[in-house]
């Protein structure tokens, strides 16, 4: 994908030097959630973010820079979306081999298979009313279509600001299942599955 020069930044494909932009928005958007999982990937003298940071530097399918687009302003990264194609395969039904906090989220996923998927998107909160998310929903559907996919999807927090800004944006809610919260502050009762259709 080509470089987008907006008004006030610049999209483009991310690269390894956003790796840890792209791991601190992940943070960010999930209040933590992310975390869960990296903290068991973390090496001797690694934070949960250098866990995370390592991992979005690797080429790799789902959670990679690799999958990613950012947006510039003056002072760097402002935002970021990380998208791919929900497989089956990329979503089997692991049971109880996952963390209780993550099986609504995989429950969910099984039922977005085939779609485009946005596995992450965030906007630093000083960056915020911009377009930036707007935008770079705009060039993962174009990536969508050009692709052969139909239908983008992502999930949400019920309780999220940023799902008023999906419905403007064309997605509608396809199903819900509830958040299972463990020690983790994750506002809202449900998990939103909502769907796009590309072109919208």
């Amino acid at each position: 994908m080509l470089m987008q020069v907006r008004n006030q930044f610049t999209i483009c494909p991310a690269s390894t030097s956003e790796a840890a932009d792209i791991a601190r928005l992940a943070l960010i958007a999930s209040d933590g959630l992310t975390g869960i999982t990296w903290e068991a990937m973390r090496g001797p003298g690694e934070t949960v973010l250098d866990a995370g940071a390592r991992r979005a530097a690797k080429r790799r399918k789902g959670f990679s820079y690799h999958n990613a687009e950012v947006a510039f302003g003056r002072s760097g990264v402002i935002a970021a979306i990380v998208s791919f194609p929900l497989e089956p395969e990329d979503v089997s039904d692991f049971g109880f081999d996952i963390p209780a906090v993550f099986r609504p989220l995989v429950a969910l996923e099984q039922q977005a298979v085939s779609t485009w998927n946005i596995n992450l998107l965030a906007t630093y909160p000083e960056a915020r009313g911009q377009g930036a998310a707007t935008a770079l929903i705009a060039e993962v559907g174009e990536r969508a279509a050009y692709e052969g996919f139909t239908r983008l999807s992502l999930i949400v927090r019920d309780a999220n600001p940023a799902q008023r800004l999906y419905t403007r944006l064309g997605f509608r809610e396809v199903a819900r299942a509830p958040i299972v919260k463990g020690d983790l502050p994750l506002h809202g009762r449900d998990w939103v599955l909502m769907f796009r259709e590309v072109g919208v």
